[in-house]
């Protein structure tokens, strides 16, 4: 998806956050390397989080040209920026099973009035 001008100068972080990801599932991709699992960070950031979270919302206001686009495609991009919003808020690891490759992420719950050790 090509993103207006406005919204990457609005957003440069979750811009640059985006690509990052795009040039390291690639890489992992191409790469033939026979990585089967890697811990890609320890800990969330929630200045990431945020501004993916910003961008996602103001490309709801985007209208897509159907002359480029298929008619689901504003589903589909909030539904991967969700996800990828989702990934850098905790910690995330990549994981290669067969030919599929995944990127993981786990975020614990504690309700309240639970021990915590």
């Amino acid at each position: 998806m090509s993103i207006p001008h406005e919204l990457r100068q609005l957003f440069p972080g979750a811009i640059k956050t985006l690509e990052c990801m795009q040039r390291y599932l690639k890489g992992k991709e191409t790469g033939g390397t026979n990585d089967s699992a890697q811990l890609l960070w320890g800990e969330g950031s929630e200045n990431v989080t945020k501004e993916l979270r910003l961008l996602r919302e103001a490309l709801n206001g985007v209208n897509f040209d159907p002359s480029l686009f298929k008619e689901e495609a504003p589903t589909v991009v909030d539904e991967i920026l969700q996800d990828v919003e989702a990934m850098f808020a905790s910690f995330a690891y990549y994981y290669k099973s067969g030919d599929q490759h995944s990127i993981m992420a786990q975020l614990i719950y504690c309700l309240p009035g639970c021990p915590v050790r």
